[in-house]
């Protein structure tokens, strides 16, 4: 897999995860590149691959729990 920046320069990676407004670079388990502030993902091109979603901060996975708790009480007539 390769990171395209801008055009020119080329990173071989392993896997490229793709956040709200930043990119890690991987090789393996280890990031080897980051970007950050990025507004226009446009000048980030991979090749032989696809970017990966970020994995859910404990935050997230905690609100989609309470979510899914407050959704089966209210269908079961508790609250």
């Amino acid at each position: 897999m390769k990171l395209i920046l801008d055009g020119s320069e080329i990173i071989e990676c392993t896997k490229v995860i793709k956040g709200a407004d930043y990119i890690d670079v991987y090789d393996g388990d280890m990031i080897i590149s980051q970007f950050g502030g990025i507004n226009d993902f446009s000048g980030y091109v991979l090749e032989d691959g696809e970017f990966s979603e970020p994995e859910p901060t404990k935050e997230e996975i905690l609100e989609a729990k309470i979510d899914a708790l407050t959704k089966l009480l209210q269908d079961g007539g508790l609250i």
